[in-house]
């Protein structure tokens, strides 16, 4: 059987520099039943984004080295529109006025846990 098989919740695409909360959340991304894959940096997002289909959603860290989660949520939704963004930030203030207005966007604050996470990507995909 291989993993293709196995039945998912579908694909997270988690974009987060820090390696210790990158390795964290994509553990819990996988026990909440999504597939994750990771990127360290928005270009690495991009590439892994334009180069794979069926992603559901994306979890963004607000402050990237290479590009600002929402400019990095902006160019996701000109290739795919509506697609579900979920920020996460430990200052709200990071976030672009009216970005949260936006459909399919949430916001996760750091320091968050497993169960917020799960939470967060129920809520943002209807359930």
């Amino acid at each position: 059987m291989s993993e293709h098989e196995a039945p998912t919740r579908g694909k997270v695409l988690l974009v987060e520099d820090d390696p210790m909360i990158r390795a964290l959340t994509v553990e819990w991304i996988e026990d909440a039943g999504f597939e994750c894959q990771e990127a360290g940096s928005g270009e690495e997002a991009l590439e892994s984004f334009a180069g794979t289909d069926g992603y559901r959603a994306a979890i963004l860290d607000v402050t990237l080295p290479d590009l600002s989660g929402p400019d990095l949520a902006q160019e996701l939704r000109r290739r795919r529109p509506g697609f579900p963004v979920l920020f996460a930030t430990g200052n709200l203030n990071l976030l672009p006025d009216g970005i949260l207005e936006e459909t399919a966007t949430d916001v996760l604050s750091k320091p968050y846990s497993n169960q917020e996470l799960r939470e967060a990507l129920t809520t943002l995909l209807g359930g």
